[in-house]
């Protein structure tokens, strides 16, 4: 299963296309603020099957692509999901509460690549950070805190190892 939200469909197209190119056919659930905002939409209909929903109702069902995934979370499955972070935190909540395995892509800046420059510190469960340069920028959804803000200070720089 894969779950993209606005640009969040640029890693969820690479991937679809190795998933397809390995024998699986995934479920997409592709959502944005309007039809414009699912520039691939068409691209992706000839790899799988797809489920579009746009907040305003132009493209698809009306609502979130959140609202979507309801009713697929009873399968055995991986959920794999890229886009705001506000969108993946609740792919993340509904995939435990479902105890269905997900991972995140988070987009982040990656200035250093090292972690050095706090651009890309994430809230970790574990409390401290992680940082999508180093440990991500794909992870396991429940290794992160999405309740806790993604900002950073030099004094918090304990680092959570996945």
């Amino acid at each position: 299963m894969l779950v993209a939200g606005g640009v969040g469909i640029a890693p969820i197209f690479f991937l679809l296309k190795e998933l397809v190119e390995a024998g699986a056919r995934p479920i997409l659930l592709y959502g944005g603020r309007s039809n414009r905002d699912l520039p691939l939409a068409d691209d992706v209909a000839d790899l799988c099957e797809v489920e579009l929903v746009t907040d305003d109702g132009s493209r698809g069902a009306c609502g979130r692509v959140t609202d979507l995934l309801d009713r697929h979370l009873s399968g055995s499955f991986e959920v794999f999901t890229c886009g705001p972070d506000p969108m993946m935190a609740e792919v993340a909540r509904k995939c435990r509460a479902a105890e269905v395995p997900c991972e995140v892509s988070l987009e982040s800046p990656m200035a250093c690549g090292y972690g050095v420059c706090l651009g890309c510190a994430v809230p970790a469960a574990a409390g401290g950070y992680l940082y999508a340069c180093a440990a991500g920028p794909c992870m396991d959804a429940n290794h992160i805190d999405w309740d806790r803000p993604r900002t950073v200070h030099a004094t918090d720089r304990k680092v959570t190892e996945t």
